[in-house]
């Protein structure tokens, strides 16, 4: 109709909605939205579940190929294993050339992960798997508890590159030491020592493998523990007595054994806390006493003279003389393993409580410094880029 004017509505917006038409219009529109949008987020995190299933599949794989290498000689280069759903992981070894090491490649859809692990003779003793291990024969204070008793030829022994190594860097002689905490000082070198600055303020051990100390190795006094910086594990033979005066804190995975070597027949119980054989000490597994009046192995934890109440030792000990208490209660997280028995020192309480809250993993490591034992094994694996494959168990 000519002229004829268009009519806008002017109703309010709440008339949409009062319209059951016009809001079930918008909900399936909202629905229909949202369920793209599941759809697709769904997609998105199978994907990723489908790539942490391949990359655990890996794992696992790499696992059983390094420990199949190993259990033939070397012969079981290549593998293919069908972990189900698809999923294929293909590995393959490799020897690298002039070292022990050898070189793991795993393939599993468009995943490609490399690792390294050493092929190792054997393992670490499994008495470095408990906190408190005393040769049959020997004797320790009824409230040492919780030991157990192992025969003499089952106890841990040092290889002889770690029982004949030359004097280490990481040590400093100092003369003084000996005559400021004995009362007649020692007869051989002592040695504290020389670790540098590193985090935390915690003094950094540039060092792994093994470490020698021909003469005695002093921990000094002080109001706070030693603390040391460890990356990897480290064992130190101590050819002579060790003297810790306060408490060592280890920051790091490494796993510090402290080894105290003796000369045959040197071995007693230090009864007048002078340090040295003398007349009324208790001479242990011999019959005469031989060797050096100083320096036969034996571990102060704690010193003779000073009134410490209570001391913990990130450490792990390895004593050939006899482990001496010197404070009321010494706390040991590492292994601890005596093969003459322990002492209070006089005065003292002298108990020994081994925690075992830092006993290495024996399973796919050995500690240096140790002959192996068992049959030859792969170490851990560990990835060239990535996290490892295996655990680090107890703090390492």
């Amino acid at each position: 109709m000519a002229g004829a004017r268009i009519h806008v509505s002017r109703a309010p917006l709440r008339w949409f909605w009062r319209s059951p038409l016009a809001i079930a219009a918008l909900l399936t529109g909202v629905t229909a939205t949202a369920i793209v949008d599941r759809a697709l987020a769904g997609l998105a995190d199978a994907a990723a579940v489908r790539v942490e299933m391949e990359r655990a599949a890996a794992r696992i794989a790499a696992m059983a190929a390094a420990e199949s290498y190993v259990a033939s000689d070397g012969t079981a280069r290549e593998r293919v294993v069908d972990a189900g759903g698809g999923i294929v992981v293909r590995t393959a070894i490799e020897p690298l050339r002039g070292t022990d090491e050898l070189r793991l490649i795993a393939r599993v859809g468009a995943q490609r992960f490399e690792y390294m692990f050493p092929r190792l003779a054997g393992g670490s003793s499994p008495v470095f798997g408990r906190a408190l291990t005393v040769a049959k024969g020997t004797h320790v204070p009824a409230q040492w508890r919780g030991g157990a008793v192992a025969e003499p030829q089952d106890l841990p022994t040092l290889a002889c590159a770690a029982a004949g190594g030359a004097a280490s860097r990481l040590f400093t002689p100092e003369p003084g030491i000996a005559l400021l905490r004995l009362a007649g000082g020692t007869d051989r070198a002592d040695f504290v020592f020389a670790a540098e600055p590193g985090v935390g303020g915690a003094q950094r051990l540039h060092a792994r493998g093994t470490e020698v100390v021909d003469g005695n190795l002093w921990v000094d006094c002080g109001a706070a523990p030693l603390q040391l910086e460890l990356v990897d594990d480290l064992t130190v033979v101590v050819r002579g007595n060790v003297y810790l005066g306060r408490g060592i804190t280890v920051v790091g995975d490494g796993h510090l054994t402290l080894v105290a070597v003796g000369a045959p027949g040197s071995a007693f119980v230090d009864r007048d806390g002078n340090g040295r054989w003398s007349a009324g000490d208790e001479l242990r597994g011999a019959e005469h006493f031989e060797g050096p009046v100083e320096g036969a192995g034996n571990v102060f934890l704690g010193l003779p003279r000073e009134g410490q109440g209570r001391l913990e030792f990130d450490v792990g000990l390895v004593v050939d003389g006899v482990l001496h208490v010197a404070v009321d209660q010494a706390l040991v997280n590492g292994p601890v393993v005596l093969h003459h028995g322990g002492a209070p020192m006089p005065g003292r309480t002298g108990n020994l409580v081994a925690s075992g809250r830092r006993l290495p993993a024996l399973q796919r490591a050995a500690l240096p410094g140790f002959a192996t034992v068992g049959m030859p094994r792969p170490g851990s694996l560990q990835p060239l880029a990535g996290e490892s494959l295996y655990p680090a168990g107890p703090p390492r």
